[in-house]
């Protein structure tokens, strides 16, 4: 070898192990380089599940992507939009991660068509009906109307408001909703439980309202969604099953309880 191939081969070494260096300094993790990503959610206030529109205190999965962020080396921008414009947003590319979303609340066409890649379940929310206590285990027959926030679909009220045996009251949000059974003008709320007592505790009135095991609930997983990034999705997964203690401490921290027997956790396109 001559001293100028060497010189070149040496070169070319030392420049290698200054990309090896700039890579790992990036945060690279099961071949996903560091970035920065654009995360979409519902512009509702959806405490303490999340509320991305508040930079002080996102909420749980706030946090957890947080965390997750930060560990990786990632940068993330939050942006929130009606659940509609969320969706559209995604499929222009112009977000890459929107949340929360769940496989179920869209047709195995379309999951099939739109490539969409959903995270496994990140927790499950207590859908639930919130009734007056003097109302508690009174049963469906003396129940006759709920309050549901706009952009919702009380989907566990479907088949008894085609029988007409309940009347659907579309509200503002989850607050009108809960006021409007303080006031005796419908018999419950269709608002997830932990939503519920947050809003109540910040009213004054804790413990106001009470979930009702006998009315409709409704379970469901969120779950963190993209077109485009699988590796990002593969390496959140493994963070979530690494991380079962931080997860845990999370959920204690923002008070949050889940139903007793959870639907599946993991996406099966079965």
């Amino acid at each position: 070898m001559t001293f100028k191939a060497g010189l070149v081969l040496a070169q070319s070494i030392s420049r290698l192990g200054l990309l090896l260096v700039v890579m790992s300094s990036a945060g690279v993790s099961n071949g996903v380089l560091a970035d920065t990503f654009i995360f979409g959610a519902q512009n509702i206030d959806y405490y303490p599940h999340y509320r991305f529109k508040d930079k002080q205190d996102r909420g749980y999965m706030g946090a957890l992507f947080e965390e997750f962020a930060k560990r990786y080396g990632h940068s993330v921008t939050y942006v929130a939009y009606p659940t509609k414009r969320l969706n559209l947003e995604m499929s222009n590319g112009q977000i890459d991660f929107i949340y929360p979303e769940n496989p179920a609340w869209q047709s195995k066409e379309f999951n099939k068509k739109s490539n969409t890649i959903y995270s496994d379940a990140i927790i499950t929310s207590f859908g639930n009906t919130m009734v007056l206590p003097e109302r508690l285990n009174t049963g469906i027959k003396s129940f006759s109307s709920v309050a549901v926030p706009l952009g919702f679909v009380p989907v566990m009220y479907a088949e008894l408001v085609a029988q007409n045996k309940v009347t659907i009251v579309n509200v503002p949000d989850a607050i009108a909703a809960l006021r409007m059974v303080l006031l005796k003008r419908v018999d419950g709320a269709d608002v997830e439980r932990n939503v519920a007592n947050h809003l109540l505790a910040n009213m004054g009135q804790e413990n106001a309202l009470v979930s009702d095991p006998n009315l409709p609930s409704d379970a469901a997983t969120f779950h963190l969604a993209t077109l485009k990034h699988p590796l990002v999705i593969q390496q959140f997964n493994e963070f979530m099953e690494k991380n079962q203690t931080l997860i845990i401490q999370l959920k204690q921290r923002y008070k949050l309880i889940e139903p007793t027997i959870p639907p599946q956790s993991k996406y099966q396109d079965d």
